[in-house]
Order: C-alpha cells, then structure tokens, then sequence
C-alpha cells in the first residue's frame, strides 16, 4: 500500500513538472511569434500633409478646344531666282535670325566681279591723269595751252572719282542683294509647312515656309456667351492636354468679340508655353469659370489620387494611441485652378490635413508617419 501511494506521487509530481515545461514551451514559442509578427510588420509610410482652406473661387468646368499658334506667317523673299537650298523641314524649330533658305548668287558674284575689274580701270585711269596733271602744273607758266590742258585734266579726274564712287555703290547694292538672298527667320518659330524645294522659281511675294510664333502659342476654346461675364483677363487657369497625359498653367489672354450665330459661343484665347509636343489643333481641356466666386474649400492638387475614374484623397487619422492611418475620401471637385483643387463642404473641413506627398504608394487604413 505504501509502495502504491509512493508511485502515485512521483507520478502526479512529474505530470506537473511536464505541464509546466509544456507552458514554458507555449510561452516562448508565443514569445517567438510575437517578435516575428513584429519584424515582419512594415514602418509607417512617410508622408507630408497640408490643412484644407476656405478661398473665394469660382466654380469651374472644363472645355474642350484646340492648341493653335495666335501668329504664324508666310515666310517669303525680296529676292526672285533660283532656290539653292532649304535648311529646315516642317516640324522643325528656328531661332531668330537662322538662315532659314538661299537664292542662288552666281551671276550677282559675277557681276561684282565685272564692277571690280571696271574699278580697278579706273584707278590705273587716276594714275595716269595725277601724272598728267603733275606735268601740266611744270608748264602752266610759260604756254596757255597748259592751262587749258590741266583744266581738262581735272575734269578727267573729277569724272573718274565719280565713275569709281557709282561703281562702288553698285557693288554694295550687289552685296545686299547677295544678303538678302539668304531667307531668314524673323522670330523664335515652329515650320508648320513647307511650300517650296530646291531648284524651284522663287517669285515675288511667293512663299517658302510657313512659319508659327513659339512665344504666342494658344489654347483656343468656345465659351458658352453665359459664362463671358464670370471670366477675367489675364487670370490663370488649367489647361489639360490629353493626348500628352500632361497639365499645363494657361493665362486667359483675350476674347474674339464675335460669337457664333448657330452656338451662341464665343472664342476664348488662353495663353501657354511652347512645348516640344505640342502640335496645332491638338486637343486640350480648359477650366472656364462659370459661376462667381464664393467659398470653397481648397488643397493642392498633388493631393488628388484617382482611381477607376473617380478621385480621391487621404487625409489623416489619429488613433487614441496617438498613431495615425491614412484615411481615404472621395471627393467631387468643383474648380481646378493651376495647382490648385477647390471642392464643397462635407466629408472635409477647413483646417483638416489632406496628404500631398506620399499618396500615390498608401493603401487604406495604412499606417504613417507625418513629416514636417
């Protein structure tokens, strides 16, 4: 009975002992789980924020348009002759004063050639009249034939002087004309087309490039007339260019004071920068005011995220542990000006930060860390 009791014991003293390794075993193992969940975790994102304001806008909506060049001209010659060469295509850019053609010039070189052997006569001519006059001057005191002689002779020479002077003149209108047969570009410009080829006539007032102005490049749009009074010269506005995937910042330049019978629109000229793409009546997007300004809430536009063709910001929210996550909002925006969004009250309030940088990588619910 003793022995029984002894082995009861030993046995229920190992079955704790067991139970207690086996939780100690669970303990690390939970502890182990523990530190791999956590290594495993990624850090909160870095972000940067801006708070939300109230701003007097106006609303906004987007018209369809064109890309023209306001000033585009007839490139043509004061010279008629034989082209020589073209040195640009169409499509290529010019700067100010490029040569942009050239007339053939042999036979003015000819002729100047011609003018210069007659001048060089005419200077031996010089030569031999002061030597004559030279003489005449030794015999002027004993003969009055010598006095009539020198008279002649100094007319020879005035004759001469004036022969050489016309000569020398019709030289350098050979030499302007030779200038003048080269075509040059007038302004900074884009070839828009090309009308004429080597070894064609050139006449008068007959055009060898069109030639568009870079520094007067225009998105052109037709504005409904009930939008005309909200519009204000010399604004800024949005221009989107779709076929570029590109937005640009266009300042509204002038209105055409006639608008269109059957549409009742009226052409609206917004001025932007020359870029390499940029083709004429490529299509573009301007944001036209159509409402007078009011209070909106607005945010740079580098917080909007879109996504199935809907828009989207992340603002920020505070957990009562003090960490915080990106929130995702859909927003309806109601005016686009330049690199700024205006949107309604409502899901968004003035002073609440929207994330501007770091956005394009969040996910909802993700954690961050906001940067100053």
């Amino acid at each position: 009975m003793t022995a029984c009791t002894s082995a009861t014991f030993n046995h229920r003293r190992l079955s704790k002992s067991a139970n207690l390794a086996l939780q100690a075993l669970i303990g690390l193992m939970s502890f182990i789980w523990m530190l791999n969940l956590h290594a495993n975790t990624p850090p909160p994102a870095k972000v940067v924020t801006t708070n939300i304001q109230f701003q007097e806008l106006a609303d906004t909506t987007s018209i369809p348009g064109i890309i023209e060049f306001n000033t585009s001209s007839q490139i043509t010659s004061e010279q008629t002759g034989i082209i020589s060469a073209i040195y640009f295509n169409e499509g290529d850019k010019v700067n100010k004063g490029d040569i942009i053609a050239s007339l053939n010039t042999d036979l003015l070189h000819q002729d100047i050639k011609v003018k210069r052997s007659e001048i060089d006569a005419l200077a031996a001519e010089q030569t031999r009249i002061e030597k004559d006059i030279e003489r005449s001057n030794k015999l002027l005191k004993t003969s009055f034939e010598s006095k009539r002689a020198l008279e002649n002779l100094e007319f020879s020479l005035k004759a001469n002087l004036a022969n050489r002077q016309r000569l020398l003149h019709q030289v350098e209108r050979l030499n302007i004309l030779i200038r003048k047969s080269e075509i040059k570009a007038q302004f900074d410009g884009l070839i828009l087309a090309k009308h004429k080829h080597p070894g064609e006539w050139l006449g008068q007032a007959d055009p060898i490039v069109t030639l568009a102005k870079l520094s007067d490049t225009m998105a052109l749009v037709s504005v409904p007339e009930r939008y005309i009074r909200y519009i204000q010269l010399r604004s800024t506005t949005s221009v989107m260019i779709p076929a570029l995937d590109l937005e640009v910042e266009g300042t509204i330049d002038s209105t055409v004071p006639v608008a269109d019978l059957r549409t009742k629109s009226v052409p609206l000229k917004v001025k932007i920068d020359y870029q390499t793409s940029f083709i004429r009546n490529m299509s573009v997007k301007v944001s036209v005011a159509t409402s007078a300004k009011r209070k909106v809430l607005t945010f740079p536009r580098d917080a909007v995220i879109q996504h199935q063709g809907k828009e989207f910001v992340y603002t920020v929210k505070t957990n009562d542990d003090g960490s915080q996550q990106a929130q995702i909002v859909p927003v309806q925006i109601t005016g686009r000006y330049g690199a700024t969004v205006a949107i309604q009250p409502g899901l968004l309030q003035a002073d609440q930060p929207v994330i501007i940088k770091g956005n394009d990588r969040l996910q909802p619910d993700q954690p961050i860390a906001v940067q100053n």
